[in-house]
């Protein structure tokens, strides 16, 4: 007899429920969606919690919007903590919590549109610590303080615009602290606080254009603290405050960026700037940059980026000016979703002196 997951193929609403210890395992490959599997109407407003499968531990296989739940403390033995393929719009949820033994913390293979969730505090055994494989678009999320034993700390694989989300806090055993292997444009976020024990503490080996992001205060234990192996165009971004333990602190094996203000850089022109940006306040009112939830990238009135990206009018700031750089500035910044926490998992940072990252 195979245990059902708390909820499976219902095809009205599910709403207001709290779906909660649910176990579903087998030995036939039935083992999937420990809170709901396949069920193809709205779910809304529910709490899904401390439910388990082999695969999606909270949902799987669902075909309808996921709306406004909270969807945390879910396990899977393979891939997706807390969802798995479900491939309509993930909206105003909260996945946090939720540990993958295998890729996709918070969310694995989920394609559907992805927006103005918090998406916090999950773990993936191997890659993408927060999503891995989510193909359709990310925008406005707060992606903090997840952990990936393999790469990616916060996302790892995914084709689709990564769009306007703050990305802080996360951390990797491998490569990409932020984000691994992402290949759709990355373009208005917050990309800070990252670690890595590998290259990339903010970006690695991501090949889509990367446009008017902030990409600052990232660690990489080898190369690459800011980005590594980023070959698509850069252009408008601010990188600053980023370290690597051997070479390229800002950038490295990447594309040579164009209007971007980077720390220390000396390469060329083309618009490039290495003047300080003046932030509101980089590391908040504690002086502490890695309680991330209080640093301010936002640019002040007398920052040397305000209309300084590129000139060419596809690029203008929403009112029209010329593009600011940074996160700030371009056509598709918006409002930010904050962090509303610290980093919660205890990590033993990367310092001069020491050759590992611990997670716990």
């Amino acid at each position: 007899m195979v245990p059902e997951a708390g909820c499976t193929t219902a095809t009205g609403t599910i709403q207001g429920n709290t779906i909660t210890q649910n176990s579903v395992t087998s030995s036939v490959n039935y083992a999937y969606g420990g809170g709901l599997r396949g069920c193809d109407g709205t779910i809304q407003n529910n709490t899904v919690t401390d439910n388990s499968a082999e695969y999606g531990g909270g949902l799987y296989g669902c075909a309808g919007s996921i709306l406004n739940n909270t969807i945390s403390g879910n396990s899977a033995y393979n891939h997706g903590g807390g969802l798995h393929t479900c491939n309509a719009t993930i909206k105003n949820n909260t996945i946090s919590d939720n540990l993958a033994d295998g890729a996709g913390g918070g969310v694995y293979d989920c394609d559907g549109a992805i927006t103005d969730n918090t998406i916090s505090d999950n773990l993936a055994r191997g890659n993408g610590g927060a999503l891995c494989g989510c193909d359709g678009t990310i925008r406005n999320n707060a992606i903090t303080g997840n952990s990936s034993d393999g790469s990616g700390g916060a996302l790892s694989g995914c084709k689709a615009t990564v769009e306007n989300n703050t990305i802080c806090g996360s951390l990797a055993l491998s490569d990409g602290g932020g984000l691994y292997k992402c290949s759709g444009a990355i373009r208005s976020n917050r990309i800070s606080e990252n670690l890595c024990n590998g290259s990339g503490g903010g970006l690695a080996d991501c090949d889509g254009p990367i446009q008017n992001n902030t990409v600052c205060g990232n660690e990489a234990r080898v190369n690459g603290g800011g980005l590594w192996g980023c070959d698509g165009a850069i252009t408008n971004c601010v990188v600053w405050g980023n370290t690597a333990l051997l070479e390229g602190d800002q950038l490295h094996e990447s594309a040579v960026p164009t209007y971007t203000c980077i720390q220390d850089w000396t390469v060329g022109d083309a618009g490039n700037m290495a003047e300080d940006p003046q932030f509101v306040d980089a590391d908040g009112p504690d002086n502490e940059p890695y309680t991330y939830e209080d640093n301010d990238y936002r640019l002040s009135g007398n920052s040397p980026c305000i209309d300084a990206g590129d000139p060419d009018p596809q690029y203008n700031d929403l009112d029209g000016t010329r593009n600011n750089m940074g996160a700030s500035g371009g056509p598709y910044a918006a409002a930010r979703r904050r962090p509303e926490h610290v980093l919660m998992r205890r990590c033993t940072l990367m310092r001069p002196g020491s050759s590992w990252l611990s997670l716990t």
